[in-house]
């Protein structure tokens, strides 16, 4: 048997607010997300605007990764985990109010932008069938491989960093 790896080739950018409308987020895949102070021109993001790589294998997809984001993004500043403290959210503009711990109070806008993998049914995470399912454990295998493959490519625009800002080694 071969298996097939495809190239990374992540969506374009939409803002946060806006991420179902990506194809394919209900099937697990690599993601990056990133802020920028204008919502007008994610078209043009390059991988300088990254702040964190992440994956899903989850049953749920993509869009249940990024529904535990939400819910944590929605907290009162003081409960947020580090990588949200910008300011205050509102998720109905994807835009962040800078705070006294932002630069300048600035206003920053959260983008996403995805690569699903597989089909729906393939990504299970069925403690019953865990192992059962080969096709199931390509599928992760190569979503892993894609997420390795995005911090290669951003290390390779930026030097100087492993990872992006809010991804813990």
């Amino acid at each position: 048997m071969t298996v097939n790896i495809p190239d990374l080739s992540f969506s374009e950018w939409v803002l946060w607010h806006e991420r179902a409308t990506i194809p394919g987020c209900e099937r697990g895949g690599v993601y990056r997300l990133a802020l920028y102070r204008y919502p007008e021109a994610y078209p043009d993001m390059s991988w300088e605007r990254v702040r964190y790589i992440g994956m899903t294998t989850d049953r749920g997809g993509l869009i249940a990764r990024w529904r535990k984001h939400d819910r944590v993004i929605k907290r009162p500043q003081q409960d947020r985990k580090r990588w949200y403290d910008q300011g205050e959210f509102d998720p109905a503009t994807s835009r962040f109010e800078g705070n006294e711990n932002s630069r300048a109070g600035r206003k920053l806008f959260l983008f996403v932008s995805a690569m699903p993998v597989g089909p729906s049914d393939i990504i299970n995470t069925d403690k019953d069938t865990e192992h059962s399912n080969p096709d199931r454990e390509r599928t992760n295998g190569i979503i892993k491989f894609l997420e390795h493959e995005a911090f290669a490519q951003y290390m390779g625009y930026n030097q100087r960093f492993r990872r992006p800002k809010y991804n813990v080694l």
